[in-house]
């Protein structure tokens, strides 16, 4: 297959492991996929926080925004009960990547989607 430049970024679907706190010091390895927008270095220079402010237990502003022009979608993701998968929208986005152990397992995976490492079952 040739490689094609296309004028608009590239929406892949790509899956993302979160590893939710549990009693004990363990945790839960909950499985989703998000549809990246892989952006264009210039882009993502731009976007990408700086430093990171950890004085909101670890959620930083910056990386709300960066994270809401990046995701454009989700599959896996329930509502506050579990049992019907959540709709997306921005708002519902946001509310996801305030929680810092989402926030943590984001990056290296979108690195790992532009990097183009095959994803391991």
């Amino acid at each position: 297959m040739a490689l094609r430049l296309a004028s608009k970024p590239l929406e892949v679907m790509w899956p993302v492991t979160i590893h939710q706190p549990q009693n004990g010091g363990k945790t839960t390895a909950m499985k989703i996929s998000l549809k990246w927008k892989i952006l264009d270095t210039d882009e993502f220079e731009k976007l990408m926080p700086k430093a990171v402010d950890f004085s909101n237990n670890g959620v930083d502003e910056p990386w709300v925004k960066f994270w809401s022009a990046i995701i454009t979608g989700w599959e896996g993701v329930k509502g506050e009960k579990g049992d019907a998968d959540l709709k997306f929208s921005k708002a519902k986005l946001q509310d996801l990547v305030r929680v810092p152990y989402v926030l943590k397992a984001l990056l290296p995976a979108y690195q790992e989607c532009i990097a183009g490492a095959s994803v391991k079952n």
